[in-house]
C-alpha cells in the first residue's frame, strides 16, 4: 500500500527533473512537492495507526470473549499508546488517537461488530464480528478495507481517526478500555498473588462440617491464611502457602444466610481474600422415577443442591444391570448431573425395576427408581433447523420461513449455530416475545408418539434485561385438537447470557402427534419491537412412546 504513495511522490520528482534546466525560481513547486510528500507520510502514517488500532482492538474483543486476563500494561517509549500483554494471546499495541469513523458496538445477540460511522461495517451484507480484524488501504485518495484476504471495499465513513479507543483506566483488578463510539470493554488483571476459592456460597446441616480447598497464586514461604466466621459458625484452616482446606462447621441452629471471610496474607503483607456464604443444605430431585427403554443406553438424573452428596447403588446382583456413570462431585455444587447406564434388557417378559441412593448432609438420602420395559422405546428424532431456507444475518426482522422437513417458523428469525454455549449444530430459530406478533414453531405431524420431550431455549440478552425470565409452551395436537400443554420455562435466577437450558417433560402420548411452541411472552411485552422476550430454540429432541 506504501508503493501508491511512494509512485506519486516519484511522477512529481521526475516533473522537476524535466524543467530544471530552465532558469526561473522553483521554490513555489518545491514546497508544493514538499508539501505533497507530507501529507503522503501523514496518509501513511495514519493507515499504519489505524490497522494497528483495528487490530489491537480485536484483540481485546477475543480477550473479553475468551476470558483472558491482562499480564502487563506500559506506555510506548515515545507516549503515542500502549504494549498490553494478555495470558494467552500476546502482546498487542493500542495508539493515542482522536474519535474515528470505523468502531465497534455491541450486537443485540451480546456480541462485538465493527461500525463505520455508527452503522455495521458489512462484509456483502453481513456484519463483521469485532474478533476478526479487516485490513485496510488507501487507493485514489479513500480507504478501502476487506476481510480474510477477500475483496475490497471502500469504508464509506466520514473520517478515518485512529482512536477506537477514547481512554484507558486501570486500578488494582482490572483495565477499562473506553471506546470511542460509546461503552467501555472490561479485561481482568492478573493478579501476582491471590486467594483462590471455587466456590462463593454452600450449604450446610445443623451440627455438621464442610471442607472446602483453596489454593494460593504466587504465594511465598511466609503466606498465611486464616478463617473468621460469625453467628455462631466455627471456621478452621489446614494447609500451606499453596493450597489447603477450610473447615466450617455450623451451629444448632442455622441462620438463614451467614458469611465467612477467609484471608491470605503474603510476607510482604498483601492480602487477598474471599466471602463464603452459608445457608441451609437442601437437594432437589427434577424427578425420582425414570424409564428406559429394553436396548438399555444412559439416563441423566438432575438435580439441585448446595452440599456434596454422594451415590449409592443397590448392591442386590439383580439390579447389576444398572451402573452409575460419572464421577462423584468433590466440592459444593448448585447444579449436578449423575448418570446412569442400563444394559439391553434381551428375552424379559415384563418390566424390570432397580433403586439407587443419593446420599447427603447428616444422613439424608433419596431414592431414585429406574424402569427398564421389556420392549423397545422408539428413538424418536428431532427437528430439523439446519434445512430452514433462510440464512442467519444480523438483522432481527421477523419472518416466516418452513424446512425441508415440515416444521414452520412465524414471526421469528433465524441465529447462528455460535450465538449460544455450548454452539447448537446448526442455524436455529427465535421466537419473537411480543404479544402482538408472538413466535411460533410448528412440527409436522410427528410419527411413533412421544415419550420425552427435550427443548434447548435461550436468549443473548444480559441478566438484566430479563427480568422475568424467558420460556415457551408447548401444545401436543393429535388429530388437530390439543391434548396436552406444557410450560418450559427458565426463570430469572436460573438464567444465563447466550447459555442454551435444557428444558424437558415427559409427555408419555402413543400415536401420531404434532408440536405447537409459542414464546410465553412473560412480560407482555407491545408495541415497539423488542428481543428481551425472545426465546431462542437451539434444539428439539423428543424419544418415542412405548408400552
Amino acid at each position: 500500500m506504501k508503493k501508491t504513495f511512494k509512485t506519486i511522490a516519484a511522477s512529481v520528482s521526475a516533473a522537476i527533473l524535466l524543467v530544471s534546466c530552465n532558469p526561473y525560481d522553483d521554490s513555489a513547486l518545491s514546497g508544493r512537492v514538499d508539501d505533497l510528500e507530507g501529507r503522503v507520510t501523514e496518509i501513511e502514517k495514519t493507515l499504519e495507526d489505524l490497522q494497528t488500532n483495528v487490530d489491537g482492538l480485536s484483540t481485546i474483543v477475543k480477550a473479553l470473549e475468551q476470558e483472558n486476563r491482562i499480564k502487563d500494561i506500559r506506555p510506548l517509549e515515545d507516549g503515542t499508546g500502549y504494549v498490553i500483554e494478555f495470558t494467552e494471546l500476546g502482546q498487542m499495541v493500542i495508539k493515542n488517537g482522536e474519535k474515528p469513523s470505523i468502531g465497534v458496538a455491541l450486537g443485540q445477540d451480546g456480541l462485538y461488530y465493527w461500525t463505520v460511522d455508527g452503522e455495521p461495517m458489512l462484509d456483502g451484507e453481513q456484519p463483521i464480528p469485532a474478533t476478526i480484524a479487516p485490513e485496510f488501504k488507501v487507493e485514489g485518495g479513500q480507504f478501502w478495507f476487506r476481510v480474510n484476504g477477500g475483496q475490497w471495499s471502500p469504508v464509506a465513513g466520514s473520517d478515518s481517526g485512529v482512536g477506537l479507543i477514547k481512554d484507558i483506566k486501570e486500578d488494582e483488578e482490572n483495565v477499562t478500555f473506553i471506546l470511542s463510539e460509546g461503552g467501555e470493554i472490561v479485561i481482568p488483571k492478573v493478579q501476582a498473588f491471590r486467594l483462590n476459592i471455587d466456590i462463593s456460597e454452600a450449604g450446610i446441616f445443623a451440627n455438621s462440617s464442610v471442607s472446602i480447598p483453596y489454593t494460593i497464586t504466587a504465594g511465598d514461604a511466609e503466606t498465611k491464611v486464616a478463617a473468621i466466621a460469625g453467628s455462631g459458625y466455627q471456621a478452621s484452616v489446614s494447609g500451606n502457602s499453596t493450597s489447603g482446606i477450610i473447615t466450617v462447621t455450623a451451629p444448632e441452629t442455622i441462620p438463614a444466610k451467614a458469611d465467612v471471610i477467609v484471608w491470605a496474607v503474603n510476607g510482604k503483607g498483601v492480602p487477598s481474600s474471599k466471602i463464603l456464604t452459608f445457608e441451609q443444605g437442601q437437594l432437589k430431585l427434577a424427578k425420582d422415577t425414570y424409564t428406559i427403554g429394553a436396548q438399555g443406553g444412559e439416563l441423566a438424573i438432575e438435580l439441585e443442591t448446595n452440599v456434596e452428596f454422594s451415590t449409592f447403588k443397590d448392591p442386590d446382583p439383580a439390579n447389576a444391570w444398572l451402573t452409575i456413570v460419572n464421577d462423584l462431585p468433590t466440592k459444593a455444587l448448585r447444579k449436578e448431573t449423575v448418570k446412569v447406564s442400563a444394559e439391553k434388557y434381551e428375552g424379559g417378559t415384563e418390566p424390570r425395576t432397580a433403586t439407587f441412593e443419593i446420599h447427603y448432609g447428616s444422613g439424608e438420602k433419596q431414592t431414585i427408581t429406574v424402569t427398564q420395559l421389556h420392549t423397545v422405546i422408539i428413538s424418536g428424532g428431532k427437528a430439523d433447523f439446519e434445512n430452514f431456507t433462510t440464512e442467519p444475518g444480523r438483522q432481527l426482522t421477523l419472518i416466516s420461513d418452513e424446512t425441508s422437513g415440515g416444521w414452520k417458523l412465524e414471526n421469528g428469525y433465524l441465529r447462528l449455530a455460535t450465538a449460544v454455549k455450548p454452539n447448537a449444530e446448526s442455524k436455529f430459530p427465535a421466537l419473537c416475545g411480543s404479544t402482538e406478533k408472538t413466535g411460533k414453531l410448528s412440527s409436522p405431524v410427528l410419527d411413533g408418539g412421544c415419550g420425552n420431550l427435550t427443548i434447548m431455549i435461550s436468549n443473548s440478552k444480559l441478566p438484566s434485561f430479563v427480568p422475568n425470565g424467558i420460556g415457551v409452551i408447548v401444545e401436543i395436537l393429535q388429530n388437530s385438537a390439543v391434548v396436552k400443554t406444557i410450560e418450559l420455562t427458565i426463570s430469572a435466577d436460573e438464567y444465563q447470557q447466550s447459555v442454551a437450558t435444557e428444558r424437558s417433560a415427559d409427555v408419555n402420548l402413543a400415536g401420531p402427534f404434532q408440536l405447537i411452541i409459542k414464546n410465553i411472552c412473560p412480560r407482555g411485552l407491545t408495541g415497539t419491537r423488542a428481543t428481551d422476550d425472545d426465546a431462542y430454540i437451539s434444539s428439539v429432541a423428543w424419544t418415542g412412546y412405548s408400552e
